[in-house]
Order: C-alpha cells, then structure tokens, then sequence
C-alpha cells in the first residue's frame, strides 16, 4: 500500500510544482547583493519573471505540501499545517520586496537621467538592506524558518503513519535549501522534495483511505463553535480598526501623504498583511463542509486573492513606506529626486496589473461563497447580496470605504451564523430523530 494517498492528478501536482520552480529558479539572477543595480545590469526584467514566478510558486508548493498531510491527524500534522501558511504569507511578502520591488526599482532608476542613477542606485540599494527587506530581516527569517518546521513536521507525521525513518530529516533539509532559493541550494532542495514524494509513493504502508475519510467529512460537517464563531466575526472587526488609522490626504502622489506619516503607514500595512490571510481563512471557514462547483470556484479565489492581494499591499504599502523613509533621509535636490522615484514606484505597470487580479479575485471568492452558501446551506438571499456589495469597498479599503465594506461583511457573516447555529440542519434532524427514537 503506497504511503501517500493521491489520485495521478495530484501526484503529478506535488511532483510537477517543486520541479517546475526549480528550472525557474536557474535563471534567478547571480550577485554578492551588495551592489544590487550593478549587479542586474541596470535591468530588472529577469528578476522580476523570476520573483513574479516564484510568487506564484510559493502557494503551490505549501498546496504540494498541504495535500501530503491530507488525512493525518496528529499533532505533527496540525503542526506542518499551521506553519504553512505562516511560510506562504511571509515569504511571499519577502519575495515581493527582495524580488519584485526591486526589480521595478532598477527599471526605474535606468529610467532617469544619468546623473541621477548614483542616487536611485544607492536608494535601491539602501531599499534591499532594511531591516524589513533584507535576505535577513523580519519576513525572511519568518517565512525561512516556517518552511522547514512544516517540512519536518510533515516528515514526522509521514513517518508516524508508515514512511521510512529518514522522512522527517530529508524533507527538512529540503525546506532549508529551498528558502535559500538562488541556485544551486533552491533548486537542490526542490528536486530533493520531489524526489522524496516519489520515493514514498513507491512505498508501502499507511492507514486505511477509510478511516482517513470518516475523520474529514465528520471534521467538515459540524457547525461553528465559540471559537470559530469570534474569528469569524472578530477578523473583519480587527481590520476595520486598523483601517482607521491608515493615513489619508488630498494632495497627488504617495510621498506627500506618506512622508510625514511613515510608521502609521507601516504599521497599518504590516498589520493588512496579517489580516489578508486572515479573511481568507474567514471564508474558507463560512464555506467548510459546502460542496459544488461555486464552492470550489470561491476556494480558489480565495487562494489568488491572498496571493496577489498581499503581494499589491506589500508593495505598496510596506515598499513604499520603506522607500519613503529612505528618501526622508536625503536632503535638498536629493529628496526631491528620490521623491520622484517614489512616484515612478508606485505607477508601475507591473504594481498597477497585480492590483485589479487580487481585487476581482476576492469580488469572485466572496460573491460566489454567499451564492453557494444559499444554495448548498439555506441561507437567505441577503448573504450573497451583502457579501457581493462588501467586496469592492473592503479591497479599497482606505477610511471610510474599508470600514463600510467590512460592516457589509460582517452582517452577511452573522446572518449565516444564525442561520447554520452550532450545526447543519441536516445533523440537528438527524439528532433529533435519534432523540424520539
């Protein structure tokens, strides 16, 4: 019996996503780091591929991951669970700092006129090496150490149901090499991972693909208890303070709003980074047990949101208020011309195309998950409605349209708390015959 329970489809997932980022990662652009302008060549186009690429990986690769523990209940495996999305959250953010920031910042300093170049290189150097931007800063030891606690979790818990003894130490070594991404470490460890998975799929002995299934689907039809009940209800609220202290203005540009307010901007943006994934999960949780095609369209919104979602709010909110500390510092005609790539950071193409794919992904995750919701749970018409209505708001999310989005929110969350209590209706039924019988 092969210790791993996966169909061909999704062995060719968990194999084909690590291969598949390892040649990716190939082409990552060599350099010390220190002279990172120098380094690109004054062109950023292939970092950025490769960052942009790496992104979209990051979340598959902790799917590959998610999908080897599916079934395991042990506290191994809710410990590899829980450290997943700690590593995709945070090591995207990094990513989109270290790789694609940067990446635009180096198209926009050869941008500028030749005597400039000193100082947007310098600026864009001093950008890479803050405390929050650094290959060792605040989110790359983050997300760097999550990945081989889910890695060694996952291996304990293959190995407590059947793989070799080996499983724990091979898979952790292979998370270390892959945070450290540039070759010849990220892809190493990415054909180690996948060739670890096709070793156990070779192999024999796991638990039977029954019990596995009684444990989920017993899991997923319960209704939501105290707990469950104040996340879901207690995330949006928490965003929604936050949100009252983003900083606001009504002058053009980001710099004139950003200079005078950079650690309430920070602050706000570190804590959207926190709270994205959090009203993901929010409605992956309103959505546990609900089947169909609408369900699984709002799954996998839901996922492209947090992704690029996030990786707009990094960008703009936490690399811009990065980058505007920095030009804080200068004095004179310098600030005035680092205030200028500030702005050119801000328009970019690539900032401006990542923004409309995050936001129309939450319009589809929350819109469909109220319209599956009324169809595969009874809940009132309103839930869509308001769901539907939240979503544009709550993306923008600036004072006052944030808080009136998640308002919106939060009443189709209640609504559907009332409506499915502390559990199906189906089940309460059910309990009830039982009771008369």
């Amino acid at each position: 019996m092969s210790p791993l329970r996966l169909s061909r489809s999704e062995a060719a997932f968990v194999v084909g996503v690590p291969i598949a980022w390892a040649i990716l990662l190939l082409f990552h652009p060599g350099g010390d780091g220190t002279q990172i302008y120098a380094d690109l060549n004054g062109d950023g186009t292939r970092m950025l591929i490769v960052h942009v690429g790496t992104m979209v990986f990051i979340p598959l690769l902790a799917v590959a991951v998610w999908l080897l523990l599916r079934g395991i209940d042990t506290r191994a495996a809710r410990i590899g669970r829980a450290a997943l999305p700690v590593f995709v959250v945070f090591y995207v953010a990094w990513e989109a700092l270290q790789g694609i920031a940067t990446g635009i910042m180096t198209d926009q300093v050869s941008a500028l006129p030749e005597g400039g170049r000193d100082l947007g290189a310098s600026l864009l150097q001093d950008f890479a090496e803050s405390p929050l931007v650094r290959d060792f800063g605040v989110l790359a030891t983050i997300g760097s150490i999550a990945l081989p606690v889910a890695m060694i979790a996952t291996g304990v818990a293959l190995r407590d149901s059947g793989a070799p003894r080996w499983t724990p130490w091979v898979l952790g070594l292979a998370g270390i090499f892959i945070t450290a991404h540039p070759p010849p470490l990220g892809p190493t460890g990415l054909v180690i991972f996948a060739a670890t998975v096709i070793i156990l799929l070779r192999s024999e002995s796991r638990q039977p693909t029954s019990a596995r299934d009684d444990h989920t689907l017993d899991s997923q039809s319960r209704g939501f208890d105290p707990y469950e009940r104040a996340f879901l209800i207690g995330v949006p609220v928490c965003w929604a303070l936050f949100l009252l202290f983003h900083p606001t203005g009504e002058v053009d540009g980001f710099y004139p709003i950003i200079n005078d307010q950079v650690t309430a901007w920070l602050t706000v943006h570190l804590a959207t980074l926190v709270f994205v994934p959090l009203m993901a999960g929010v409605v992956l949780l309103l959505l546990r047990g609900v089947g169909g095609v609408l369900a699984t369209v709002s799954r996998a919104a839901v996922g492209v949101f947090m992704v690029f979602y996030m990786a707009w709010e990094v960008l703009i909110g936490i690399g811009t208020g990065v980058l505007v500390d920095q030009v804080n510092q200068l004095e004179g005609a310098d600030q005035a011309a680092g205030a200028v790539l500030v702005e050119a950071f801000t328009d970019s193409g690539l900032v401006s195309t990542i923004e409309p794919i995050g936001t129309g992904a939450w319009i589809i995750a929350v819109s469909a998950a109220g319209i599956a919701l009324v169809r595969e749970r009874g809940a009132s018409v309103a839930v869509p409605i308001l769901l539907a209505l939240s979503a544009i708001p709550t993306a923008w999310h600036v004072v006052p349209f944030g808080q009136a989005g998640l308002l919106l929110f939060i009443a189709a969350v209640i609504i559907v708390i009332r409506t499915t209590g502390t559990e199906p209706q189906s089940q309460r039924r059910t309990s009830q015959r039982s009771a008369y019988a």
